[in-house]
């Protein structure tokens, strides 16, 4: 017997477990065995024989040498890409974390005693993970983590690039290019919020409307669309953008994080 065919008789694939294989098996043997078909003994005795060596073949599957060996090494591929994917997380949410704590994203801080010593750490912490995410991602070719290192990469480079920003707000006079500040300036308050929220819930005190970060990334979305679609000439719209962008891809990470139970 083949053993795509004993996978069909079974009711299971490749990916089953010996447990599974054993449970399926005692489920199949209760509803086909001769004892408990009395008035078809033949029928079930044939379909016992087509379980019984289906089952042989299908245990010598998940028992081979070579299926052992491809199943470890799988799980330590995993392990591998786990143990140095939160590393690089953590350099990047250390970073992030120094940033916020210390009020760096206000520009006019970054440059304030002990302030200017805490940004260029929170900038080398980012950057290093930064690093190492791409040093991940051309060595692994599972699509999944390809795709979840490319996520996180690309929203750590778009916050590094956020964090070195120092585009300043002095009024001019020019109603047109206020106003688009303003909008621009409350879509960057609420982010803030929302990503401090995200990540560092438990460890920043002063996260104003706790409990309520995707309503904040949804307004934040919309205060930026709308200097970029209301405001198309003002001097913010490039800063605009990728701020844009960076909400999009929060929303990704915050989707990998889950599924990655982090």
């Amino acid at each position: 017997m083949e053993l795509e065919e004993s996978f069909k008789i079974l009711g299971i694939d490749e990916n089953a477990s010996i447990e599974e294989l054993n449970i399926t098996f005692r489920k199949l043997a209760k509803k086909y065995h001769p004892d408990f078909n009395h008035d078809r003994e033949e029928w079930a005795n044939k379909k016992m024989t087509q379980i019984n060596l289906a089952y042989e073949v299908a245990l010598n599957y998940f028992t081979s040498p070579s299926r052992k060996s491809a199943s470890k090494d799988f799980k330590d591929r995993i392990w591998i890409f786990n143990k140095y994917f939160n590393r690089a997380k953590n350099y990047i949410l250390q970073g992030m974390l120094i940033y916020y704590q210390y009020g760096l994203e206000n520009p006019h801080l970054r440059n304030e005693g002990v302030r200017r010593i805490r940004f260029n750490d929170s900038i080398r912490y980012v950057e290093k993970g930064i690093k190492s995410l791409k040093d991940i991602y051309s060595t692994i070719t599972d699509k999944a983590q390809k795709e979840s290192c490319k996520i996180l990469l690309e929203f750590s480079t778009a916050f590094f690039r956020n964090m070195n920003s120092s585009t300043y707000f002095r009024p001019s006079g020019n109603a047109y290019e206020d106003e688009a500040y303003w909008h621009f300036h409350n879509g960057i308050v609420l982010l803030d919020e929302a990503i401090k929220e995200i990540f560092f819930g438990d460890l920043i005190i002063n996260i104003p409307n706790r409990g309520n970060y995707i309503s904040k990334l949804s307004r934040s979305y919309e205060e930026f669309v709308l200097v970029v679609s209301e405001y198309p000439k003002s001097s913010w719209v490039v800063d605009t953008i990728l701020q844009i962008y960076l909400v999009e891809l929060l929303t990704k990470l915050i989707k990998v994080f889950k599924e990655m139970n982090y």
